[in-house]
């Protein structure tokens, strides 16, 4: 399997069924459908992400619901999905690893709540390269529950981007949600 970019991702994610916070795409101009999507996944935050240009200056990950409707008139074609802002509380370990089939683990991940995504790669608790016999992992809050899901889902050699919590949440209702999966840095 190759995943060469965020479309292929999304892509591959919801082909194979992994787990991920409820999103939809929107048009500029479609208020309706999306106090729609609010309605039905009524949260304190949303991501509201331009799909038209990678890493848009305005996208943001925690736009307030009253906000939403407001602030995705900055986009002609986005994203918005249930923001893991909401659930900070019940984080385990949030960053990117990659299992691969003969053992070795490489994680760059944060478990304090209040780092974004972004700032994981500066100020990581785990950047680890090792094995899987390494008792290091035993330490990292939520790795045997991201371990049973990497292989009963066949994600080894694959790079995740991801998070574990304390709770089921997401579309299938797991504690492992998965932001983005790729093949390649």
């Amino acid at each position: 399997m190759k995943i060469k970019n965020k479309l292929e991702s999304i892509q591959k994610i919801k082909e194979l069924k992994l787990n991920q916070f409820e999103e939809e795409l929107f048009h500029e101009g479609e208020e309706v459908r999306i106090q729609e999507f609010l309605d039905r996944y009524p949260y304190q935050y949303y991501a509201v992400r331009s799909k038209s240009k990678v890493g848009h200056i305005k996208s943001k990950i925690n736009v307030p619901k009253e906000e939403v409707i407001e602030f995705s008139k900055n986009f002609d074609i986005f994203s918005i999905n249930v923001s893991s802002s909401n659930f900070l509380n019940h984080l385990l370990l949030n960053g990117d690893i990659m299992i691969s089939s003969n053992g070795d683990v490489w994680m760059i991940a944060y478990k304090n709540e209040d780092y974004s995504g972004r700032e994981d790669e500066n100020l990581p608790d785990f950047n680890l390269k090792t094995d899987l016999f390494d008792k290091i992992l035993n330490e990292i809050p939520g790795f045997d529950i991201l371990y049973k899901y990497i292989v009963e889902h066949g994600l080894l050699d694959i790079i995740l981007e991801c998070a574990v919590y304390d709770i089921p949440l997401g579309i299938y209702h797991d504690q492992v949600v998965l932001f983005e999966i790729r093949t390649d840095f």
